[in-house]
This record gives structure tokens, C-alpha cells and sequence, in this order.
């Protein structure tokens, strides 16, 4: 039996599942400005401190997490929607 697991240690996990849906409760909505803000603030440096602004009272927020066991884990993509006028 050891021989089968041996190695497993070294190995990283890689999600197999995931699932791209509205934000639905408090940790997605965590996980999804806490993605904006890694991407936008730290790593492209678009803004100092915070990338939040008048559009995201009305935007729709839209997650991409990996899952475990079946069930959503880790935020993983982020992206909002929003009506920038009628029809567009």
C-alpha cells in the first residue's frame, strides 16, 4: 500500500472542478474583491489601495471558484457585469 501513495506528498493539488456562478454568500464576495484587488492593486498596480468604484453599487459580481469534494473552495476568477447604459 505504500508503494501505491508513495510520492503523493510532492504533489500539489490541482483542482479537477469548477464552477463559474453569480456571487452568492459573504465568503465568495470576500474572495472575490480580495482577487480584484491582488490583480489590480498589487500585481498590476493599476491602484494604490483599493479598485472598488461607483460601478460595483450596480454590477453584477461573477466568481470562477475550484471546488473540493464537490463544493466550491477557493475564488479563483472574478468579473462584473453591469448595464453601462440601456441595452449596452
Amino acid at each position: 500500500m505504500t508503494a501505491i501513495l508513495e510520492g503523493v506528498d510532492d504533489r500539489p493539488f490541482i483542482p479537477t472542478e469548477y464552477v463559474v456562478r453569480l456571487v452568492r454568500t459573504p465568503w465568495e464576495r470576500a474572495g472575490y474583491h480580495a482577487l480584484r484587488r491582488d490583480v489590480f492593486c498589487t500585481e498590476q498596480q493599476v491602484f494604490a489601495d483599493d479598485d472598488r468604484d461607483a460601478i460595483d453599487a450596480v454590477a453584477i459580481p461573477i466568481i470562477a471558484a475550484c471546488c473540493m469534494a464537490g463544493m466550491p473552495d477557493r475564488v479563483v476568477g472574478a468579473v462584473r457585469i453591469h448595464e453601462a447604459e440601456p441595452g449596452v
